[in-house]
């Protein structure tokens, strides 16, 4: 390889380009935050939720997980009539 530039891999990056990064999308390493997190993880818990999504319609009806179109329409058609 005499001559040529070492190639990178794409998956090494340097800690100034991920600090950046961080700072764009808001990603903090820091713990500010991690009380309130830490609740609402609780919280999720307790309400026994344990996919995503998950729907709570006011007649105590709950979609969770995937569901087809059909199926989420027809919750919600259940709701409007």
């Amino acid at each position: 390889m005499t001559g040529q530039k070492e190639q990178v891999p794409p998956f090494l990056v340097s800690e100034t380009k991920c600090a950046r990064q961080r700072g764009e999308i808001g990603v903090m390493t820091s713990d500010h935050g991690a009380a309130r997190l830490r609740a609402e993880l609780d919280r999720v818990q307790r309400l026994g939720i344990e996919s995503v999504p998950v729907f709570y319609f006011d007649d105590g009806s709950v979609l969770d997980g995937e569901q087809a179109e059909e199926t989420l329409l027809a919750a919600l058609d259940t709701l409007t009539t």
